[in-house]
């Protein structure tokens, strides 16, 4: 199979951010035999995301990488023209990602106990789902006040 020119750029600097910042990891990608057989997710690649996460008019970039069978969320984004790791998920990335888009309502879901129960959001910009395969999933949008992610348990 041969990848749009764009999509091969992509992949070029995801490999380039792995090796200098997470070298003992890999990219998640469909040809685990779980998510196949689980997930039934169509994307070519269940592990990563390209997309402006805060609003700054530059690409980011959320990558879904795997040690030993343990998943790790990581965001880059790009400051002073290179990609830095600005958030790391290590208990909630679930076993792919996907886009939220931009104007997208995120609803915590209603059986959660605590402060986020029944609570929601509009996205300002795209976020994260992280999808517990026939589980649940949890998702991640930028908190322009408090400059980083937060997490939204959306149920099971």
């Amino acid at each position: 199979m041969v990848l749009p020119k764009e999509e091969n750029a992509d992949l070029v600097i995801i490999s380039k951010l792995i090796e200098k910042y997470y070298p003992n990891t890999k990219l998640v990608e469909k040809t685990n035999d779980y998510l196949i057989e689980n997930c039934g997710s169509d994307l070519d690649h269940p592990g990563y995301i390209k997309a402006d996460f805060n609003g700054d008019g530059k690409y980011d970039y959320a990558l879904l990488l795997s040690n030993k069978g343990i998943n790790v969320l990581v965001v880059f984004m790009e400051k002073d023209d290179e990609y830095v790791p600005v958030f790391i998920e290590k208990e909630a990335a679930g076993d792919i990602i996907e886009s939220i888009k931009k104007g997208e309502r995120i609803d915590a879901g209603e059986e959660l106990l605590g402060e986020q129960a029944g609570n929601h959001v509009v996205l300002k910009h795209p976020g994260i789902e992280a999808i517990f395969c026939g589980k649940s999933s949890i998702d991640f949008y930028w908190d322009e006040k408090k400059k980083t992610f937060i997490k939204v348990w959306t149920g099971d």
